[in-house]
């Protein structure tokens, strides 16, 4: 390693990210002196110790470790925003239009200031509003609004360990979500709604005017960062295709924008010899293709992943105009620690993960074989105009190839993580997608939005529609092959961080003792075969049971919706089917057996009186009363109120339960009915 001294920047972010995980995984928030004090315990440490020495090598991780630490928990005591406590029903209530997010159908607004009509505030941060487009036209003149609408708190997670929308929320600075079913400007505003927002429904609108319906919503997607206009059949295709990722904005597109402005002038610039001679045209095209990145952020929304998109894409930028190698495992790093100060909450998202994933895998195989690929297609010597061409368009092919290998095994334990889902012939579908969507339709869609002041152009958008109808046609074709798609599986937590730790060991340095990153990976392999998935995921209203079956097939029982989302998480077959032989249910409930465990469901309260004579365990949708002597497991709805969804892992005779509570302990998002008992003030 000490060969490898110059890699030694590149763990910065890294444990940066080990200490902000570590703020994020705690169940409980730490004091302001518990976030500062390690921090300045390292500063000082390192002011007083030789900074090569292995002292100073280990206080340098501690503090970087500390200062992502500081960083997490100073962000959320700043932007964090406390939810509206109870749901609200709020008539003739005003407030300002913060950003607008257009839809097929329907458009979600953000709101700030909400008061309601006796001049109330009504919610610390924003309100997230959805609004149907009948009212829109009419109320974007104005910023200042007058709505009617039903808003709730956040959800928390839908599975212990799932996706954590209460989270999300309090670094977002969203108080409350809800359904708006009138909504009117009023026109005593103190301003007209910003620019940007118009911009971004015209361009929604004029998609929609000049493209199929079906391929217009990607497009839309894919140019203002929208995508609840897509059918639900596309986004489950696309899904499992493993081409989900081109519908969020991300690298790859802000990337394609900003390297189609660059390559575009640079080249127009060439064949102006007075410039070209004169000026450096790399560093214009380049100073050129900023700004055009930055407003395709705005565009897009300029959410979170747009932002650190942006970030990486500017970095990359100025590195050209500074004449530095603009692409390079530094510059990766710079961007992560960037981010990981900035937006800290970022790393719990698979957006960034996912991201920087497939980013730090591409860029270290191009450092380290790059050169390589380049001198094998481009030899020594004056090929003709034909040799070059035909080598470039193999070397388009290869490093396509190459990429999409690298991130797709990059992405993959992060896909199987968060969703539950891995799509087997992934490198298939990008690599017959993904050149259509960079050649083809990102710079069809770029050009119609360029052009749209003069009117729109039917030839660019049947170009676009050409595009996006095609890679739809693969994306149906890859998911129509056996297997295409494994649903219902779990990476632990822990999985994921050995595998992430084990190959940036092997990515980053360049000594043989790189291969030991192998040993974390393969023990991450390993601890994902051995252990169980929960047999039993139980609402956290009872509404429905999840249930893992002998043959591992999973269905549910109830009567509650099931999201699409979870459905594909837990690989839930469709319809209320049960998926024991042995299971018996009438209108009040059902009972079965899994294992050696006799389970009962309640969904009505008078099925308490025969579950209770029996052992086992008993689930109720209905509070269980104190005289229920016979189960030896209870769960009812007060318990489901207050500790949230329960998961149930069943191994011989013994019982491990688990909750949302669990995971999410008592932090300031997480308003957990068990949190105010006085166990835990």
């Amino acid at each position: 390693m000490l060969n490898d001294r110059d890699q030694w920047f590149l763990w910065t972010p890294v444990f940066m990210a080990l200490g902000t995980g570590t703020f994020f995984l705690l169940p409980s928030d730490p004091t302001l002196p518990e976030m500062l004090v390690p921090l300045m315990t390292f500063c000082a440490g390192i002011a007083v110790t030789p900074r090569h020495s292995v002292r100073g090598i280990i206080l340098i991780a501690g503090l970087c470790l500390s200062l992502g630490f500081a960083a997490a928990g100073l962000s959320s005591r700043i932007s964090g925003t406390s939810p509206i406590e109870r749901d609200l029903l709020l008539i003739n209530a005003t407030g300002l239009i913060n950003r607008i997010q257009p839809g097929q159908k329907t458009t979600r607004v953000r709101l700030s200031n909400i008061r309601n009509d006796r001049q109330q505030i009504v919610a610390a941060g924003d309100v997230d509003l959805i609004v149907s487009n009948k009212f829109i036209d009419s109320a974007i003149r104005y910023r200042h609004v007058m709505f009617s609408a039903r808003i709730k708190p956040p959800d928390p997670p839908e599975i212990p360990g799932g996706y954590d929308p209460q989270r999300r929320a309090w670094f977002d600075g969203i108080s409350a979500t809800g359904f708006a079913w009138r909504f009117d400007a009023i026109d005593d505003g103190p301003a007209p709604l910003i620019d940007i927002d118009r911009v971004r429904l015209r361009i929604a609108g004029a998609f929609r005017s000049a493209m199929p319906e079906r391929t217009a919503e990607i497009a839309v997607a894919l140019t203002v960062g929208e995508r609840r206009g897509i059918r639900q059949e596309d986004i489950h295709t696309l899904r499992d295709s493993g081409l989900a990722h081109l519908l969020a904005i991300s690298g790859l597109h802000i990337g394609l924008v900003a390297g189609m402005t660059f390559f575009v002038l640079r080249a127009l610039l060439a064949l102006w010899p007075a410039i070209a001679l004169r000026y450096p045209i790399k560093k214009l095209a380049a100073s050129a293709a900023l700004p055009v990145a930055f407003l395709y952020m705005l565009l897009a929304g300029g959410t979170i992943p747009t932002q650190r998109a942006f970030i990486m894409t500017a970095i990359v930028l100025l590195a050209v105009l500074a004449d530095r190698r603009a692409i390079s495992l530094r510059l990766v790093a710079i961007s992560a620690i960037a981010i990981l100060l900035t937006t800290p909450y970022a790393l719990t998202g698979p957006s960034f993960q996912m991201s920087f994933a497939a980013v730090t895998v591409i860029v270290a195989v191009y450092e380290q074989a790059g050169d390589k690929i380049r001198l094998q297609f481009y030899p020594e010597g004056d090929p003709s105009v034909l040799q070059r061409t035909g080598r470039w368009l193999i070397l388009t092919l290869c490093t396509t190839l190459v990429s999409t290998l690298a991130a797709g095994i990059a992405t993959a334990p992060f896909a199987a993580h968060h969703f539950g889902q891995f799509a087997l012939y992934g490198l298939l579908a990008n690599i017959l997608a993904v050149p259509v969507a960079a050649y083809i339709v990102m710079p069809a869609l770029l050009l119609f939005v360029l052009l749209l002041p003069f009117g729109t152009i039917s030839v660019i958008a049947s170009l676009a529609d050409w595009g996006i109808e095609h890679i739809l046609g693969w994306a149906e074709f890859v998911t129509g092959l056996p297997n295409a798609s494994l649903d219902g599986l779990s990476l632990p937590l822990t999985s994921v961080i050995a595998i992430s730790l084990g190959s940036l060991w092997l990515l980053i340095w360049r000594q043989p003792i790189r291969f030991a990153g192998l040993l974390p990976v393969g023990l991450a392999i390993a601890l994902t075969i051995t252990s169980k998935q929960p047999d039993l995921i139980i609402e956290r209203t009872g509404k429905w049971i999840a249930l893992r079956s002998a043959d591992e097939s999973v269905g549910n029982i109830g009567e509650g919706y099931v999201s699409n989302f979870m459905r594909h998480k837990l690989d839930i077959g469709l319809g209320h089917q049960p998926v024991v032989s042995n299971m018996r249910c009438d209108v009040l409930g059902c009972r079965f057996q899994a294992g050696s465990h006799d389970i009962a469901y309640a969904i009505r309260g008078p099925a308490l009186s025969e579950d209770c004579r029996q052992r086992g365990i008993l689930i109720s949708r209905e509070p269980v009363p104190r005289n229920c002597p016979g189960p030896d497991i209870i769960i009812d709805r007060f318990d489901l109120w207050r500790y949230g969804a329960h998961a149930i892992t069943l191994s011989g005779d013994s019982v491990n339960l688990t909750t949302v509570h669990d995971y999410q302990g008592c932090r300031a998002w997480s308003r957990h009915p068990a949190c105010r008992s006085p166990d835990n003030q």
